[in-house]
């Protein structure tokens, strides 16, 4: 028995590398929200093409198709190579007869069965896993028919808005949305049909189990020039990757990215791990030491904060609140609009990845389209993770309204009704797009490659396919569209990618519709706020500024926007921490005495953004107490509810450190969010609505936690963030607090109207 037992451990023992690379890549294609969420984009992307026609060229048609077949291809490859790589993994070139090695290593080492077991599990393990991904990702009934509901609200109002029909809207519209919500019928059967054509490879693989053939290719894979040509390939994406600032990557998508990734992993790791001795077992203990030392002596650390050129002239420092606060406020030109009291908005956006930042975009749009005067009375943006990088797009999109005179304040302040042709919209559109794809592959090649190299490249860095993939989404959007007019035909510079203080060309105190961005971010050493400002406040508590310029060989260089806004992204893992030389003392970007600071994800600190906002209103009643100015200060809020309540289970020693760390700091931004309600600047408000609480719930799944969006997510944000909820007021939705009291957007929206609006 005790030899049967060591038999059967040793036909898992020596496949270990590729049940771990089976294990790895199946866990990711189930249980990440964010890969959830992909495969929700690949089956809308099939629902879609029943609201289209079915013609060569469409493109929406033939990106599904080259989608699913590299899906396929990458499933099929990997699974065939798992299969292969257990096979050599038992051939043994010491044995005299090549062509009986197989069957003499398994019948004296391995348990019968335990070899084709291990090899066929393997194999099947990629299409199952896909399987269950798509399962998870989808639905249940109750949960789509509400989905069915708000899609057809959605539709029919757009449908209204472009003059159609009004008696056939309602039927257009629902037809619409059960074509749209039929994505989660093609997430069921597609883990049907993947499950199937698991069973079916299985089935051929198990029929060549003991063919000639089988044996062959099972030898060419302990061939050292297979392992070499796929490390040649791994260098070839590196550099392809690398280059071409994540268009190829968008293209192929992440799920095939991910299978190729693990593909390669297997063929070289296994190689040297089991098939080459010991030679090849030292390359592996050689390369993790190298890996390790490299990171110990920060070789490897190519995550430092970009920074271009800036032809401005920069200030020595930064400007204080005090300083141009009152500047700002008499550049108003309304003001005589409102006698009483002249109201000024502050908004906290939350983190949240890619759903905070389309939930902070579409909430300002809506609401500038709404109120045309809203920028105008909008002071500041206190941004968090994804919520900075709405924040940011929001700020981009009016900003260039504002210099091509795209934006004007009508009489009455507000309108009756938002439309969709407000130049903000450039905001939502920015973010309409597949920003994982680059980053991911980012990370799986040319930044994993970063940590066997002694010298920093910096163009490996995975953040920075986030930064350039908003810079060329932003392009994207901006020459496509025609809300400029003549503008589509300029070849202007990108806002996106320009230094951050260009969004205030002539100083923040003299914008009329752009507000201020202030981006939270926490240091890696101290665990304190750093904020991205145009300006320096002191609020309640000592607060840190980043260095927004500095000099390099006598020139100035700032950061970009899009560095700024993903600066302040950097969650956990998936975005790593930035650093750069702190120019403080000589205002020089490299500091001679290499100082370092290293920033990471707001929401370390704090994840609602209100912290922030509360400090800055406190400095701001300061002024307006002081110098008796006429002004309310309004706080809106964007959160997503209040504190977790499902309990997560296992590895409880491991685990519940981490659990502890990132649960307590979500935590405070609801305890932040519900502490606004006593803040001195809301108590001493002569008007009620100081602070205006928005919630954004889920709807039939969890809100995924990355940097891609579904079509059908970004719609249900959509019917959130407008006026097509009705106005409710209740508790937060994971928490009775009479200090958490939540809106739907309706209520907001409505406050903030009656505020603006005028005679």
């Amino acid at each position: 028995m005790r030899k049967h037992i060591e038999r059967v451990f040793f036909a898992f023992e020596t496949n270990l590398i590729p049940i771990i690379v089976a294990v790895v890549a199946s866990y990711v294609l189930v249980a990440p929200t964010q890969f959830r969420e992909i495969h929700r984009v690949f089956a809308q992307r099939l629902a879609v093409l029943q609201t289209q026609p079915m013609t060569a060229d469409n493109p929406a048609l033939w990106s599904a198709v080259t989608t699913s077949l590299y899906t396929l291809g990458g499933l099929i490859v990997l699974s065939i190579l798992l299969w292969l790589s257990c096979r050599a993994n038992f051939y043994d070139p010491n044995l005299d007869d090549p062509k009986l090695a197989d069957r003499k290593a398994a019948e004296s080492k391995v348990a019968p069965g335990a070899l084709r077991f291990v090899s066929l599990g393997l194999a099947g393990l990629p299409f199952l896993a896909m399987a269950i991904g798509l399962y998870a990702a989808s639905s249940s009934g109750g949960a789509i028919d509400e989905i069915k509901k708000l899609l057809t609200k959605i539709k029919e109002t757009i449908l209204l808005d472009t003059g159609f029909d009004p008696a056939l809207a309602p039927a257009a519209a629902a037809d619409w949305a059960e074509k749209m919500a039929s994505y989660n019928i093609i997430l069921l059967g597609g883990a049907i049909v993947f499950v199937l054509l698991g069973l079916l490879l299985v089935f051929l693989l198990s029929r060549l189990e003991n063919s000639a053939r089988a044996d062959a290719l099972g030898r060419v894979m302990t061939n050292g020039y297979v392992a070499l040509a796929a490390t040649v390939i791994f260098l070839g994406l590196c550099a392809l990757y690398a280059s071409q600032s994540g268009a190829v990557a968008t293209r192929v998508s992440a799920v095939p990215i991910l299978l190729m990734f693990a593909a390669l992993s297997l063929v070289v790791v296994n190689y040297l791990a089991v098939q080459s001795g010991g030679v090849g077992r030292l390359v592996v203990w050689l390369l993790a030491t190298v890996a390790v030392v490299f990171s110990l002596f920060d070789f490897t650390n190519n995550h430092r904060v970009r920074r271009v050129p800036y032809a401005a002239q920069a200030a020595a420092t930064m400007p204080d609140l005090s300083d141009i606060f009152e500047n700002w406020y008499k550049a108003r030109t309304d003001q005589s609009k409102f006698p009483e009291r002249y109201p000024i908005y502050i908004v906290a956006a939350q983190g949240g990845g890619i759903y905070a930042a389309m939930h902070a975009a579409h909430f300002l749009s809506y609401m500038q389209a709404r109120c045309p005067n809203f920028s105008h009375h909008l002071f500041a943006i206190s941004g968090v993770s994804g919520g900075s990088v709405g924040a940011a797009a929001f700020a981009a999109a009016m900003k260039d309204a504002e210099q091509r005179g795209g934006v004007k304040i009508p009489d009455k302040g507000c309108v009756d009704r938002g439309g969709e042709d407000d130049p903000a919209i450039n905001a939502v559109q920015a973010l309409d797009g597949d920003f994982w794809s680059p980053l991911q592959a980012m990370w799986l090649f040319p930044d994993l490659l970063q940590q066997f190299l002694p010298v920093r490249v910096e163009i490996f860095d995975r953040a920075r396919a986030l930064e350039h993939g908003l810079e060329a989404s932003w392009e994207r959007i901006v020459t496509q569209n025609d809300l400029y007019g003549p503008r589509v035909q300029d070849k202007t510079a990108n806002t996106m990618a320009e230094p951050f203080l260009s969004l205030w060309p002539q100083g923040f105190d003299k914008s009329l519709f752009t507000p201020a961005l202030v981006l939270n971010t926490t240091e890696v050493y101290t665990g304190r706020r750093r904020l991205i400002s145009p300006f320096t406040f002191e609020g309640l508590t000592d607060l840190r500024f980043f260095p927004i310029s500095c000099k390099s060989d006598g020139k100035i260089e700032s950061l970009p926007l899009s560095t700024a806004a993903v600066l302040s992204a950097r969650f956990p893992w998936i975005t790593p921490s930035g650093w750069y030389y702190d120019p403080s003392q000589t205002g020089e970007c490299t500091s001679p005495e290499k100082s370092v600071t290293k920033l990471s994800d707001g929401g370390y600190f704090e994840s609602s953004g209100v912290a922030t906002a509360l400090d800055l209103a406190h400095s701001l009643k300061t002024i307006i107490d002081q110098r008796g100015m006429n002004v309310d200060i309004k706080l809106v809020i964007l959160t997503s509810g209040g504190f977790a309540s499902d309990p997560a289970d296992g590895l409880d020693e491991a685990l519940d450190p981490i659990r502890t760390m990132l649960n307590a700091s979500e935590a405070r931004g609801y305890i932040e969010v519900g502490r606004a309600d006593r803040a001195d600047f809301a108590k001493a408000a002569a008007q009620s609505g100081a602070v205006l609480k928005v919630r954004l719930e889920e709807h039939g799944y969890p809100l995924p936690l990355g940097w891609s969006l579904s079509d059908v997510t970004r719609y249900l944000i959509q019917y959130q963030t407008g006026e097509l909820n009705s106005c409710e007021r209740k508790k937060g939705p994971r928490q009775a607090s009479p200090t958490l009291d939540l809106n739907t957007s309706s209520c907001v929206i409505s406050d903030i109207v009656g505020q603006l609006k005028h005679q």
